[in-house]
């Protein structure tokens, strides 16, 4: 039973119960009498989803299935080995931070956290004291992670408002600017990891993607505040067609 304002994307076997037996795997070819399950249900906001229906009817396109962003990702990016030693999938898109936990081949959780691209542009933005576009500029053109790449007195010229005097900024402050940021999130992914109970378990360490996963530096930083490996996944496993050689 779920609330009227929501709605069920997905419903996926986590573990299989037959007779008592519990954490099969795969029940098909097994005697037994009763079969249970685990399952994990997805649900989103039903207007949410309305809203998403709406805006593919109205660009004439098609839409063949509704998923959780976190799970295509996975689909794109993880492999099956990676998958059944345990993962952390981290998608750090512009609005939020989503995490997918998957353990012996399976999605077990999922987290969404409100703080992502967007937030890293707002720290800039009050910290720098510049236009959110200045910000955003900046942070695609020299966004880093790692404050020890640039020089104290390495700056960039920042147009001023109407007929002002161009600001310089420190790069060395927006890369401190960014790390704090980035830092504070991938505390929030490892608590996540802890509440859910897989710490220690994820022998595929965290796999990150997303927009904000092309800041250089953001491996280092999540390996160094979660002590667990990090790296960068690319969409490596997608079947070879046109489509799949332009992504």
């Amino acid at each position: 039973s779920i609330p009227a304002d929501k709605e069920i994307i997905h419903v996926l076997p986590m573990d299989f119960v037959v007779d008592g037996e519990t954490n099969v795997n795969q029940p098909v070819g097994r005697n037994g009498v009763k079969l249970g399950a685990d399952f994990q249900l997805i649900t989103a906001q039903a207007n949410a989803a309305r809203n998403v229906r709406k805006c593919i009817i109205r660009n004439n396109l098609q839409q063949e299935t509704m998923m959780l962003s976190s799970l295509a990702s996975g689909l794109a990016v993880l492999t099956e080995e990676e998958k059944d030693a345990g993962v952390a999938l981290v998608d750090i898109g512009g609005g939020t931070t989503e995490l997918a936990i998957y353990y012996r081949g399976v999605l077990r959780h999922v987290a969404v956290f409100p703080w992502a691209g967007n937030s890293l542009t707002s720290d800039i933005q009050a910290g720098c004291k510049i236009m959110p576009d200045q910000a955003e500029q900046l942070k695609k053109r020299f966004g880093n992670a790692d404050p020890g790449e640039y020089n104290i007195n390495e700056v960039v010229a920042v147009p001023g408002l109407g007929n002002r005097k161009p600001k310089d900024v420190l790069l060395k402050n927006v890369a401190v600017i960014m790390e704090d940021r980035l830092r504070e999130i991938a505390a929030l992914v490892q608590a996540e990891v802890i509440r859910a109970g897989y710490e220690g378990k994820l022998l595929a360490g965290i796999v990150l993607t997303g927009g904000t996963a092309l800041v250089p530096g953001l491996e280092h930083i999540f390996s160094r505040v979660t002590g667990t490996e990090a790296k960068v996944g690319y969409p490596e496993n997608l079947e070879p067609n046109g489509r799949a050689d332009l992504v």
